[in-house]
């Protein structure tokens, strides 16, 4: 599967500071690292499955859907994407 997972992180971060907390509140929260926390933000990795189970719980919504609505529908456009980001 692939995954906009810049859209992803964006969500995660609004929804933190809409929450009024830091990185460092939600990852002592869902007993994860801020460095783990700050990589799913800025898009640079797919939060396993832990992961999502944990940050769900603190967000008290389930993040494994959430995340589902980031799915890109096809390849192609994931490597789009991937193409444009790239260039710049």
């Amino acid at each position: 599967m692939f995954y906009d997972l810049a859209s992803f992180g964006n969500y995660i971060c609004k929804k933190r500071k809409d929450m009024s907390y830091t990185q460092k509140d939600i990852a002592n929260l869902a007993f994860i690292s801020t460095d783990a926390l700050r990589r799913i933000e800025n898009g640079n990795v797919l939060p396993n499955q832990i992961t999502l189970e944990a940050l769900s719980l603190v967000f008290k919504e389930d993040l494994n859907l959430a995340l589902l609505s980031f799915r890109f529908d096809n390849q192609d456009k994931f490597f789009e994407v991937k193409k444009r980001l790239n260039i710049r």
